[in-house]
C-alpha cells in the first residue's frame, strides 16, 4: 500500500500536537472532495474526541465535535 503524503496545510494545523506528541497524523478518509486527517494521541492521554481537519485541495476545513463523531462513524473509527 502506498504511503499517503500529508498536505503541508494539515501538518501546520496539527503543529501543536506534533510538537508535543510526535508526528502521528493519519488519513481518516475522503468525503465530498475533502480528505480528512486525524491525530493519534498517546493511549494514556484522556481526551473526549481527537482533532480532525479536512483538506479540500486549497484550504483546511475545521471540524467541530459533532462532525468529528459523524466522520468517525462514517469511516469506521472506534
Amino acid at each position: 500500500m502506498k504511503q499517503q503524503t500529508i498536505p503541508k496545510q494539515i501538518q501546520e494545523a496539527f503543529a501543536s500536537e506534533v510538537q508535543r506528541y510526535g508526528n502521528h497524523i493519519y488519513h481518516l478518509g475522503k468525503e465530498a472532495g475533502v480528505a480528512y486527517y486525524g491525530f493519534a494521541y498517546p493511549d494514556d492521554l484522556d481526551i473526549c474526541l481527537p482533532s480532525v481537519y479536512g483538506y479540500d485541495g486549497h484550504s483546511v476545513v475545521i471540524t467541530d465535535s459533532a462532525e468529528v463523531a459523524r466522520l468517525f462513524s462514517l469511516f469506521g473509527v472506534e
